[in-house]
């Protein structure tokens, strides 16, 4: 961590009566006010980033921060809000920055996380340098979380945000069913989310970060309070049927160039920073007046600012010993330390199997047949065989006039088969008929394969991640389908653009983890985002159940430079919010 000039000390609590007593803090107070003391109240309402410049012959400031409270929900509280009172010496013309960050935000029907409060010596928010440069930070508590029969009515309490006061923040209650709540944010770390129960429809708390509170999941049926900003935020709750988590408390600091420091929770104070200019310019010394004579030793006064130093007095009686003072609290822990370099990238990993090649497509139609030509001439009759012994009777002759019938002799035994007579010239062949139309052209076999897939609860009318894009399942999700698309795009939801040759897409297989009843259906269909063009489709019904295919190929080609998407759209509530697989070639 850089040194930043200034430094921290802890003091009275503004307003409130200090470890020496009421008396005490009204004598500083009075003191601070006949030197012109001042006083500047900053709140949220002025902005994220608010400038405080101290101003001239100042050279000490008592600061007061509140952190902001969590929403409550349900019935149920949010977390309070960390209050800090520190001593800060300071130079004229020293730029001091406010800054007022945002909790996380809430599931459906849960509370917010509360905002921060921190004092700065650099401007930037969420810059690193500008958060290493924080002097005080108040943490927010955690928001309450969401209960069942919300929001029609809130009959059941739900649980109570976590609170904010010291270096670690308290974690977020628990749901009724189990779902976890958010932790709280500590000086190391943010607070981790909380795990959900119920199936993949509910989604788990997100994480605190440096300065940020930790976000619950945004569906209908999330209902996990929001993590708290803080030095580092709290994590917000996770989900499940009916209830939600709450959210943990983010931390609170006071930079280690202190001489001691005390936290405490808010008690309902409004989220703020407040500055007190305690000294005016510094007078001259008045002249050492005369020493008196001995008094009587008074009862122990209020002790007072140190004056110069005096001439030394007579020795005085030695008094009473004093009660001996209790221990003091022990001091904050100091800053991690630096983090150490990143190491050196592991080698490369084997190439994955290559996928199998997609079936052929189905063959075109043959044409039509051209005319048959007409028959050649019949060849001349051979030379008759010579003629056979005649048998008991001869082979019957030609037929010539019917005469009478005869008695019917016995049949003859067949004669020899005379020699077959020379064959014939082969006549003329036919003219060749007109070529058949071509049939249609069969399918271009895919060289690629696309996997579009959402492992949580996918609503009608969402578009599909693209696997490629997205690195490991746990992130595979849905969204709403992108406008149309056309150069650059970060859009997980998309496959593109094409190469410059376009693509034919063919082969859908598309696979949901549930079972399609009664008249429910649920349609895939693969669209060219940038012409709007539906390529290819399939349904899932009660007949099919869990899948559909359509070896296609499209009769529209994608051009190049085109974007794809997988749209959803379902009917009925056996494939509402289910779990898709999808995969296609091009």
């Amino acid at each position: 961590m850089k040194c930043y000039q200034g430094r921290l000390r802890l003091a009275p609590v503004l307003g409130q009566t200090s470890l020496l007593g009421g008396v005490l803090a009204t004598a500083i107070f009075a003191t601070a006010s006949s030197a012109a003391a001042s006083l500047v109240t900053f709140t949220p309402s002025g902005g994220k980033q608010q400038k405080y410049v101290v101003p001239a012959g100042v050279n000490q400031l008592l600061v007061k921060a509140v952190g902001g409270a969590g929403q409550p929900a349900c019935n149920a509280s949010g977390g309070q809000g960390a209050l800090i009172n520190a001593d800060l010496a300071v130079t004229e013309g020293q730029i001091l920055y406010i800054d007022f960050l945002p909790g996380g935000a809430a599931g459906n029907c849960a509370g917010e996380g509360g905002g921060s409060s921190d004092i700065r010596e650099l401007s930037g928010e969420l810059e690193p340098t500008s958060l290493e440069s924080r002097l005080v930070v108040a943490g927010g508590g955690g928001g309450a979380g969401g209960s069942a029969g919300c929001p029609a009515s809130c009959a059941t309490q739900g649980p109570r945000g976590g609170n904010a006061s010291g270096n670690v923040g308290e974690a977020g209650g628990n749901g009724n069913n189990g779902a976890e709540g958010g932790g709280g944010g500590t000086l190391e770390a943010g607070g981790k989310g909380g795990k959900a129960v119920g199936g993949p429809e509910f989604g788990p708390g997100g994480a605190g970060g440096r300065g940020t509170g930790g976000a619950g999941n945004l569906r209908p049926e999330d209902k996990g309070g929001g993590g708290a900003a803080g030095y580092f935020g709290g994590g917000a709750g996770g989900s499940g049927p009916g209830y939600g988590g709450a959210g943990g408390a983010g931390s609170s600091y006071i930079s280690p160039r202190t001489e001691g420091g005390t936290y405490a929770s808010d008690a309902g104070l409004p989220q703020e920073v407040v500055i007190n200019n305690l000294e005016g310019p510094e007078g001259n010394t008045g002249p050492t007046g005369p020493t008196g004579p001995e008094g009587k030793v008074g009862a122990p006064g209020v002790t007072g600012s140190t004056g110069p130093e005096g001439p030394m007095g007579r020795e005085g009686k030695e008094g009473a010993a004093g009660v001996a003072g209790s221990t003091g609290s022990t001091g904050p822990e100091g800053p991690a330390g630096k983090e150490g370099k990143e190491g050196p990238t592991g080698k490369e990993g084997a190439a994955g199997v290559t996928g199998a090649t997609g079936p052929a497509g189905a063959e075109g139609k043959a044409g039509a047949a051209g005319a048959t030509g007409p028959a050649g001439a019949e060849g001349k009759a051979g030379a008759a065989g010579a003629k056979g012994a005649t048998g008991a009777e001869g082979k019957e002759g030609a037929t010539g006039a019917t005469g009478p019938a005869g008695a019917e002799g016995k049949a003859g035994a067949a004669g020899a088969k005379g020699a077959t007579g020379a064959e014939g010239k082969t006549g003329t062949t036919g003219a060749t008929g007109p070529a058949g139309s071509t049939g249609p052209a069969g399918p271009i076999a895919g060289a690629a394969m696309a996997t579009f897939a959402s492992f949580q609860g996918v609503r009608s009318g969402d578009c599909l991640t693209n696997t490629a894009v997205m690195g490991g399942w746990e992130s595979w999700n849905q969204g709403a389908c992108p406008a149309k698309t056309s150069g650059f795009s970060t859009s997980n939801l998309l496959l593109g653009p094409m190469a410059s040759t376009g693509a034919i897409v063919s082969g859908l297989d598309a696979t949901i983890n549930g079972t399609v009843t009664g008249a429910d259906t649920a349609t895939v269909a693969v669209i060219d985002n940038t012409t709007s063009t539906t390529l290819l489709s399939c349904t899932v019904n009660a007949t099919s159940k869990n899948s559909c295919w359509n070896a296609g190929p499209t009769s529209s080609a994608v051009n190049g430079g085109d974007y794809i998407e997988v749209k959803v759209t379902t009917s009925g509530s056996s494939c509402a919010n289910k779990q898709w697989r999808i995969s296609f070639r091009y």
